[in-house]
């Protein structure tokens, strides 16, 4: 190869690249950058029956026509990697009023397997034990009640109650921390 071929392809490279610097430079790209987590060897999995999602909100209906007391009975899925699993209240659930004027009462959270009436999480916040039946894959899965229960507060001589009543309920689901 001659001395001027390799001067113009050195050239040419240098001006190529040089272009590619001021096109940088002109034409400034931002840069996003998103954290993408996955938990590998998870021990229990909790959701809606059918789906891989969760609640985000449920509705209370009235039990009766004086819309005094409030239900919902809410299926939730439950895969876990052993029989045994606990479930209690992270807090006492309360169902306020959106001024915070009024409470409901006699909030009551039980969680029931297929035909039982259920085991009362709201008791001293104590965690209840469950035992699951039926083996899916390298786990045991089933699908429970959760049932919601709550009274519409007293009203005060001439007050009026009527109103949007809102409250997190907020679970805790565990297995034995010997099979981890």
């Amino acid at each position: 190869m001659k001395n001027s071929q390799l001067a113009v392809i050195v050239a040419s490279g240098l001006l190529f690249f040089s272009g590619m610097i001021q096109a940088q430079e002109q034409h400034a790209g931002v840069t996003k950058t998103i954290r993408i987590t996955a938990t590998i060897g998870d021990n229990i999995y909790v959701s809606q029956p059918a789906s891989d999602g969760w609640y985000s909100t449920v509705s209370l209906a009235p039990t009766d026509g004086t819309q005094t007391n409030f239900s919902n009975s809410i299926p939730v899925q439950v895969w876990s990697t052993t029989q045994g699993f606990t479930v209690s209240l992270a807090h006492p659930l309360e169902i306020t009023r959106s001024d915070s004027a009024y409470k409901m009462a006699g909030v009551n959270i039980k969680f029931a397997q297929p035909g039982s009436d259920g085991k009362d999480l709201s008791a001293n916040g104590l965690a209840q034990t469950f035992t699951q039946k039926a083996k899916v894959g390298k786990g045991y899965e089933s699908v429970y009640q959760l049932q919601v229960n709550a009274k519409a507060p007293a009203a005060a001589r001439g007050s009026d109650i009527q109103g949007l009543y809102t409250g997190d309920l907020v679970m805790l689901f565990e297995v034995p921390v010997n099979s981890i």
